[in-house]
This record gives structure tokens, C-alpha cells and sequence, in this order.
């Protein structure tokens, strides 16, 4: 009895057999295959499943994990599809062997931190190129300990080989700064917090949002240093490092204003980041004066040459 319970139903195995099609790139391409995983229906979820389970990374170093899942999965989408495409791979790294790293945040990470040097060395950037020196000072901005031999290791076999073509460079930056060279959100100083309003009109690499994300949605806010944190309601002391960054907005260089041609609604202001986003929120003024005064902090001094390398 506890044996049949155990056998697979026939849409787990049908959702097996689609992940293999999908891992040998079987009359589809990598774009196809990144469609998918990114569709949240609950056949898509299961294929998604099976497909990061016939990844075997636990004798892979970073690096070429990374190379091998972006082998078979083409980085495309939104801003937040390409996230949760290397969050999958994150999760799956880290599952393979998880004495390497101490969780799926840090893997993320340091996901993140290895685009951004494939961007910089790759790209079409005409100021200086990160160092290796650069690079392992960003990452000990993070918190996290790696292993300094192997940032050396991997800041050289990236230099030699790119991973991918350097594309989004101001994505990968972006990113970069919000899960892993912001500090604890926890003690920054809280200068406002409530419900309010937001509706979505450009993504962060300055692409329209998509129609059916456009909408207006309603998130408990608390602007923290140069970050308004978005979630669904005040209870946030149990959210994780990357709960916490998912839904947050960088507020350094952007730029607040009443929103005096939306006519739909009232007490409309418009906020423009610094990395192409375009939001409108609707609440009190208050907000709108605070934000208007936070972009005037200055970012951190590595983050600064980093924006004027890649800018």
C-alpha cells in the first residue's frame, strides 16, 4: 500500500517527460524553455521542478554552473522573469551541495555579482574595466564570506571567458545593488510607513510593463534610507534578505513629482528611478516630499564608479 502511494500520477509523469524535451532542447530553443519556467500555471510548476532536477551541479564550481543552466535557458523577459530565472538557478545550486554556500540568498548573490563582472569586462564599456581588486572589495561590501581564492579564481576564468553576451548591463548593476551592497534594512532610519497605492509604468530597464502588471495594487510601504520597501502588509520581521529586496524600489538619483497629467485619480504623484523605472503612487503629499529629499544621499562611493564605468 505504502509502495503504490509512492508511485508517480500520470501528470507527474507527463510533466517528467516534458522536462526532458525541454532539457535535450527538443523542437524548442532556450527561449521556449525560459517561457516556461517562468509560467506559474500548476502544470508549468511541476515541468519546472523536474527540468532544475536534471541539472547536476554538485561537482560544478559556480561558474560553470551558471554557464551550463544558461546552456539551456535563455536569460529573457522582464526584469522580474529574468530574476526568477536565476533565482531557479540559485535554488537548484544550492540544493545540489549546500556545504558550499550557507543558503540560496548567498548563492543568489554571488549569481548576481558574476553577471555584473561578465557585464563590465563584456560589455560595451568604454571606461575603465573592473579589477579584481574592485571586484572582491564589492563583495565584502555584501556581508557574506567567500573564499577569496575563489573570487580570484572566478574573476579570472570570467575575464578569459564570457558567460553571456553582455546585455542589461544596468539590470545586472541594479540588481547587484539591492541584494548585496545595501545594508540591513532593519537599521536604517524609518522615515515613513503606511498603505498605499502603486501602479507600474516602465520596468527597470526602462520596458513598458506589461498590461496585465500595469494595474493598480495596493502594498504596505516603509521608506528606509535610500529604499522604499514594498510588502502586503507590516509584518516584515520574518520576511528573508531576498523577500525583503523583491518588491523594493532604489530611490538614489530619482526623481519625485506630482503627476499633474494623470487625471483618473487624486493625490497622484510620479516617481522615476535611476534605472529607467517609472511608478505612480497615490497617497498623501507627505510622501512626495520625503522622497523628493532621499535621492540626495549619495551612493555609496564604489557603487558611484561603477554607475560612471558603466554609464
Amino acid at each position: 500500500m505504502g509502495a503504490d502511494s509512492q508511485c508517480p500520477t500520470e501528470e507527474e509523469r507527463e510533466a517528467a517527460r516534458e522536462a526532458a524535451r525541454l532539457f535535450r532542447l527538443e523542437g524548442c530553443t532556450k527561449a521556449d524553455v525560459a517561457d516556461r519556467l517562468n509560467d506559474s500555471s500548476e502544470f508549468s510548476s511541476m515541468v519546472t521542478t523536474k527540468y532544475l532536477e536534471l541539472f547536476a551541479f554538485s561537482s560544478l564550481r559556480i561558474d560553470a554552473a551558471l554557464r551550463d543552466f544558461l546552456s539551456r535557458v535563455e536569460l529573457r523577459g522582464d526584469s522580474t522573469e529574468r530574476e526568477r530565472l536565476l533565482r531557479f538557478f540559485s535554488a537548484r545550486y544550492h540544493q545540489s551541495d549546500p556545504s558550499l554556500f550557507n543558503s540560496v540568498d548567498d548563492v543568489h548573490t554571488l549569481t548576481c555579482a558574476l553577471l555584473l563582472l561578465n557585464a563590465d569586462l563584456h560589455g560595451q564599456n568604454f571606461g575603465k574595466k573592473m579589477t579584481m581588486r574592485d571586484f572582491i572589495n564589492n563583495i565584502s561590501h555584501t556581508g557574506v564570506h567567500y573564499k577569496r581564492d575563489l573570487l580570484k579564481s572566478l574573476y579570472n576564468n570570467i575575464k578569459e571567458n564570457e558567460i553571456i553576451h553582455a546585455r542589461w548591463v544596468l539590470e545586472y548593476l541594479f540588481l547587484f545593488i539591492q541584494l548585496v551592497l545595501e545594508v540591513d534594512p532593519e537599521s536604517q532610519v524609518e522615515y515613513k510607513c503606511g498603505y498605499i497605492m502603486r501602479k507600474c509604468l516602465y520596468e527597470a530597464d526602462g520596458a513598458k510593463t506589461p498590461f496585465g502588471r500595469r494595474g493598480w495594487k495596493e502594498w504596505y510601504a516603509r521608506l528606509r534610507g535610500l529604499v522604499l520597501y514594498l510588502g502586503r502588509d507590516d509584518s516584515d520581521k520574518k520576511r528573508s534578505r531576498y523577500e525583503m529586496f523583491n518588491n523594493a524600489i532604489l530611490l538614489h538619483h530619482g526623481f519625485a513629482e506630482p503627476a499633474k497629467d494623470y487625471k483618473k485619480k487624486q493625490f497622484i504623484f510620479r516617481l522615476r528611478t535611476a534605472d529607467l523605472g517609472e511608478f505612480l503612487f497615490q497617497t498623501v503629499f507627505r510622501y512626495l516630499s520625503i522622497l523628493k529629499d532621499a535621492p540626495c544621499i549619495r551612493l555609496h562611493k564604489a557603487l558611484q564608479r561603477s554607475l560612471k564605468r558603466i554609464l
